[in-house]
């Protein structure tokens, strides 16, 4: 008989714990921290359909020639298309308010 309620109770116990651990892991993947990271790369990809990426770095001046880093980026922007535009800056939006939310948290909890 207390085999079989040892038996009954370790069955209970694994139920239990897969109902809170699937439920721990729909609260991770729903967290605001992961669905705006989860926008920005998003935002990012699609944003690749129009530039590339590798190309606008080779063509852009050394890092540390600002002035001329700065008349690149210029016109790079003024000759970009308006959902180029609006896919980078929405992309750099976001990982500046996901940094903003990770700084601003004294507990790391977005983990």
């Amino acid at each position: 008989m207390e085999k079989s309620l040892e038996a009954t109770n370790t069955l209970l116990t694994k139920r239990i714990m897969r109902r809170i651990y699937f439920v721990w892991a729909i609260r991770m993947v729903l967290s605001p921290m992961v669905l705006k990271s989860l926008i920005a790369v998003l935002f990012f990809w699609r944003s690749t359909a129009f530039v590339s990426y590798a190309n606008v770095f080779a063509n852009a001046p050394q890092f540390w020639d600002i002035p001329s880093n700065v008349q690149f980026f210029r016109s790079a922007a003024m000759h970009a298309e308006t959902t180029t535009l609006l896919l980078v800056s929405g992309t750099l939006a976001l990982v500046v308010w996901v940094g903003m939310d990770m700084l601003s948290r004294k507990n790391h909890a977005w983990f």
